[in-house]
C-alpha cells in the first residue's frame, strides 16, 4: 500500500517530490521494526521521481524530435490503405526495322507509329513499355496474351481478323516497287487484290516486267507474302533491314525494292535521288490498325482516341513530319 501511495503522489506532484512523502520516509528510518517499510518506501519514492523526470524530459525533447523526424511519404500504402492498386504498364509490341513507321535510331526507338501511339497513350492516360518484336511473332504473341497490343504496320486482313482484334484504321498502305530509272517502265494495269477481298486470279502478263528480275523484300513483311504468291518468276532476295535493300538497289545488286508505297515515297522524299523512281501499278491496298487480343478491354478506348486524333491537326502534322505529305487515310 505504501508503494502505491508514494507512486501516485509523485505523479500528482508533477516535476517535484510531494513533501507529504517526507515524514513517512523519516518515520521508517527511525524505526528498526519498519526496516522493510523504509526500503520499500524509499524505493517507491525514487521510482516516482524517475517517472516524473522522464515525462518532463520527453516533453522537452518531443518538439525537437518531431521537427527533425523524416516526413512520412504521402503516397505510401500506410497513409492511404484504401487507394486502388496501380495498373501494370501496357505491353506494346513494335518493330525495329520498319522505317519510317517504327525503327531504331541509334539507341532510340522512334518513327511515325511510335509517335502516333505516344499521342494515343497520353489521351488514354496509361503507362506502357515498348517491346521490340519480329513482325512474324506478333500475332501469336497477342493470341497468347504475352503483349497487350501492337503498333507494327500490321495490315488488316480477313485471316488476321480471325485471330486478333483490330482498332479503327489510322492509315492505308499499298505495295509498289522502287527501281532505277531504266527499270521503271512496268505495265500500268489495275492493281491486283485491292481492298480486303483479294482476288486470286492472275491476269496473263500482269507481272511480266518482274520476270527475271532480282527483287528485294523485307523478311516477314506484306511485300514478301505478296511476292511469294505472285512474283514467282522473279529472283527474290530477303532482307532483315530496309536500308540494306536500298543500298543494294543503288549498287545494282538488286533490280527492284518491293515494299510499302508510303515507305518508298518517304525514301524518295528524304533522299531526293533522281536516279530512282517508283514502279507502277500499286498492289494490294490494306488498312493499318492497332492489333489487340480478342475481347481486349482496351479496344474501345483505343478506338475513341484514334477517332479524336484523326480529326485533329496533330495527325496532319505527324504525317507531314514523317512522310512529307498527308496520305490516304484508312476507312
Amino acid at each position: 500500500m505504501v508503494n502505491r501511495v508514494l507512486f501516485s503522489s509523485g505523479i500528482r506532484a508533477g516535476a517535484r517530490l510531494n513533501p507529504a512523502a517526507r515524514p513517512g520516509v523519516l518515520a521508517c528510518a527511525r524505526s528498526m521494526r519498519t526496516g522493510f517499510a523504509l526500503c520499500s518506501g524509499s524505493l517507491s519514492a525514487l521510482l516516482g521521481l524517475a517517472f516524473i523526470l522522464t515525462f518532463a524530459w520527453q516533453g522537452l525533447l518531443s518538439p525537437a524530435l518531431a521537427q527533425n523526424a523524416p516526413p512520412r511519404p504521402v503516397n505510401s500504402a500506410l497513409s492511404d490503405p484504401l487507394a486502388p492498386p496501380r495498373a501494370d504498364p501496357l505491353r506494346v509490341a513494335c518493330d525495329q526495322a520498319l522505317w519510317p513507321f517504327s525503327f531504331k535510331n541509334d539507341s532510340e526507338q522512334t518513327g511515325f507509329e511510335l509517335e502516333l501511339w505516344e499521342k494515343l497513350a497520353a489521351g488514354m492516360a496509361v503507362e506502357y513499355e515498348m517491346i521490340p518484336m519480329p513482325f512474324e511473332q506478333i500475332i501469336e504473341a497477342l493470341e497468347k496474351g504475352e503483349i497487350d497490343l501492337s503498333v507494327a504496320v500490321i495490315p488488316v486482313t480477313k485471316a488476321r481478323q480471325e485471330r486478333v482484334s483490330f482498332s479503327l484504321p489510322y492509315y492505308r498502305i499499298g505495295l509498289a516497287g522502287l527501281c532505277r530509272q531504266e527499270e521503271a517502265a512496268l505495265p500500268d494495269e489495275p492493281a491486283v487484290g485491292r481492298g480486303s477481298d483479294k482476288k486470286k486470279q492472275k491476269a496473263p502478263g500482269k507481272f511480266d516486267a518482274f520476270n527475271d528480275k532480282t527483287v528485294a523484300v523485307q523478311q516477314g513483311s506484306a511485300a514478301e507474302s505478296f511476292a511469294l504468291e505472285y512474283l514467282q518468276e522473279s529472283r527474290l532476295r530477303t532482307y532483315a533491314y530496309q536500308e540494306e535493300m536500298f543500298f543494294d538497289l543503288l549498287a545494282h545488286t538488286v533490280d527492284i525494292v518491293f515494299a510499302e508505297l508510303t515507305t518508298l515515297e518517304a525514301y524518295l522524299n528524304v533522299t531526293g535521288n533522281p536516279e530512282l523512281a517508283l514502279c507502277t501499278p500499286v498492289f494490294e491496298k490494306h488498312n493499318l490498325a492497332i492489333a489487340l487480343p480478342k475481347n481486349s478491354p482496351h479496344l474501345k478506348e483505343v478506338n475513341r482516341q484514334i477517332q479524336n486524333l484523326r480529326q485533329s491537326s496533330e495527325f496532319k502534322e505527324l504525317c507531314l513530319k514523317w512522310f512529307g505529305t498527308v496520305p490516304e487515310l484508312g476507312r
